[in-house]
């Protein structure tokens, strides 16, 4: 054997030696052993309470939309509850689901969601607007729901619509919800997106005489979609394709919005191909037929909610009625329909049950017009989502919805700050529910399905609800939150993601020093248990971090869950019975109790939560959820 002089041996260790001095260390996740380096930032879990109360369990939760499969937890099929999604549920802490829906329900009729169910009329979105949904697409009913809801472990909150209903339908409503679920405290808003122009309906086009509208209700001549001077069947749920006249006696029509304003008297015109006819106003058929057989008349119900031509009776027999296949047009007044501030006074109103209610025209605009008002509201409903447009690139959309999703955070704390500012009493205690959020692109809205990137982007959204004392938050969608797989379903990871937030219910968000740059993080404590959830929202960039824990004693348990992959990458599991794709495997580390600071690597795009609590002995393994 040949053997090497030792001046070469001496020249090779020095070589290794000088090389591995130079080199730099490879970022691991975590170094609970080493100091922090000097170059590192350090992110302090302070002991300061943030202005927010105790995480709620409903901010865990999602809107539901109650037609066909109720976004999946109804069978159709075999006409059940689905149990496994039920279990999926309660296995992430799912706190309050939305219930009916948010768009589509805008014309949401409760009383026909009561034992059997009957048909609903489109309010948008998912069906063309005031299209009729027939009973067989209508059966997750309030009963049904309710059942669903004690499987799964979750409340419910509503959403009230106005379009069709009254005050008094209202309070009828949430008895209703609360005679099934057993529940004696609701979070309710009042409406939709009424400040949308495709959700306006009755009320004004200007945008302010839009918001009065909608605070103290009105009376208006609808303009706002095609269709509104048109009439309708009596019976049934079709609002959107207009009546033709049948011929004969005692015809009777409705107008798409109720009631017919008192005092007033709409403009009836009938027309057929070869003529045009306006029929007048009468309060009792009295003069037409052989009196007057020219004379076209027509006469309104005692509700206001229908238009009667003339039955077939004496001398009204001869009287003119639109003939069959004729097209009936109506010029009129509709209301007076109720505002915010009638729903508001009723629905604090109800015995033995506690009402939260929540304007859903979530703007500085509505706060500024209450004030101006001297009214009062509890909260405002936002609905918070980072859409954009243009590019399709995959890093300029990604940077794009992080930038959307932090202005839109920006823009609810503003909110926030402006609602309590108000000088009406009691102020300081308003808030704001997210029913809706997330993100997408808006022309093309399934580009961003199942992709990494918008886990990120809700995942921004969470953290500053939490921090800005959101007590409810739903999801948008329901059917998000899981992965079907034929007839077998499992948890998506943006289920995932809200089973993360599960770990933080209950604790107290407190102020966090020292946030990495890119990063969105909110810190919570809870005696001596204290959690980190930190979204890192950089294309490329690692955030190396030193933890610190002011009021530590000894060495702590520190379990790691992280959600993780490409940006644009698919979460989908490969089967029912695998994990998302985003997640990555959970961790247990220990912080020794002579280790000032917890050495953490956040890497780039990336979701993480780390709870810290006391080493009573082992630290033991860690389950992704």
């Amino acid at each position: 054997m040949r053997v090497r002089p030792i001046f070469s041996v001496f020249l090779m260790l020095t070589t290794l030696a000088v090389v591995a001095v130079l080199m730099p260390a490879r970022a691991s996740a975590a170094d609970p052993e080493g100091p922090s380096r000097a170059d590192r930032r350090t992110l302090t879990i302070t002991q300061q309470r943030r202005d927010a109360g105790i995480v709620p369990r409903e901010i865990i939760g999602a809107n539901m939309r109650w037609l066909n499969t109720a976004d999946g937890a109804w069978d159709p099929k075999r006409n059940r509850l689905r149990a496994d999604v039920a279990r999926q549920v309660r296995r992430i802490g799912i706190g309050s689901i939305r219930y009916p829906g948010g768009t589509i329900a805008n014309v949401f009729n409760f009383r026909n969601a009561l034992g059997k169910p009957g048909c609903q009329v489109s309010g948008g979105l998912l069906r063309p607007a005031f299209a009729s949904i027939s009973p067989d697409k209508s059966e997750y009913t309030i009963g049904r729901h309710a059942a669903f809801a004690r499987m799964a472990g979750a409340g419910t909150n509503i959403m009230i619509p106005m379009i069709n209903t009254t005050p008094a339908d209202a309070v009828a409503y949430v008895k209703a919800m609360s005679q099934a679920t057993g529940q004696k405290k609701f979070y309710v808003e009042v409406g939709n997106e009424p400040f949308l122009t495709r959700q306006r309906y009755w009320r004004a086009k200007p945008l302010a005489t839009r918001l009065n509208d909608y605070i103290l209700g009105g009376t208006r001549m609808p303009d706002g979609m095609p269709g509104d001077h048109s009439v309708y069947p009596v019976n049934g749920c079709n609002l959107m394709k207009p009546a033709k006249a049948v011929g004969g006696p005692n015809q009777t029509y409705r107008p798409r919005y109720t009631p017919i304003a008192p005092g007033t008297q709409p403009k009836v015109t009938v027309v057929t191909q070869s003529r045009t006819d306006v029929y007048e106003y009468v309060p009792t058929f009295s003069t037409c037929g052989l009196l007057s057989p020219q004379r076209r008349e027509y006469t309104i119900s005692a509700d206001r909610t229908r238009i009667i031509f003339a039955p077939d009776r004496g001398l009204l027999s001869s009287c003119p009625r639109p003939p069959r296949g004729a097209e009936i047009k109506i010029s009129y007044q509709s209301g007076r329909h109720p505002g915010f501030t009638d729903f508001f006074n009723a629905l604090k109103n109800i015995p033995g049950i506690d009402v939260e209610v929540c304007s859903s025209w979530a703007s500085v605009a509505f706060v500024e017009r209450m004030n101006q008002l001297n009214r009062d509201y509890d909260c405002i409903a936002v609905h918070s989502y980072a859409n954009i447009g243009g590019p399709t690139r995959v890093k300029m959309m990604y940077n794009q919805l992080m930038k959307a999703a932090r202005s839109q955070n920006a823009r609810l704390a503003y909110l926030r700050d402006q609602m309590r500012s108000s000088p009406y009493p009691g102020a300081e205690d308003r808030y704001f529910n997210v029913t809706e959020f997330g993100g997408q692109h808006s022309k093309r809205p399934g580009l961003l399905q199942s992709t990494f990137m918008r886990e990120i982007v809700q995942g921004i959204h969470l953290v500053a609800q939490i921090n800005q004392g959101v007590r409810v938050s739903n999801l948008s969608n329901f059917r998000a939150i899981f992965e079907h797989f034929g007839g077998r379903v499992t948890l998506s990871g943006r289920g995932y993601l809200l089973g993360l937030v599960r770990h933080l219910v209950g604790e107290q968000p407190m102020i966090a020093k020292g946030t990495p740059k890119g990063t969105s993080v909110v810190a919570t404590r809870d005696g001596r248990k204290a959690s980190l959830l930190v979204v890192n929202a950089s294309w490329d960039k690692d955030r190396k971090t030193a933890i610190a824990l002011p009021g530590r004693k000894g060495a702590m348990c520190v379990a790691v869950r992280t959600l993780r992959t490409e940006p644009d990458g698919s979460t989908r599991p490969r089967n029912a019975s695998g994990r998302p794709l985003s997640v990555r495997a959970p961790r247990s580390l220990v912080w020794k109790k002579n280790v000032d600071r917890l050495s953490y690597n956040f890497q780039s795009h990336s979701i993480n939560l780390l709870t810290f609590r006391p080493k009573t002995g082992r630290c033991g393994k860690v389950g992704p959820l």
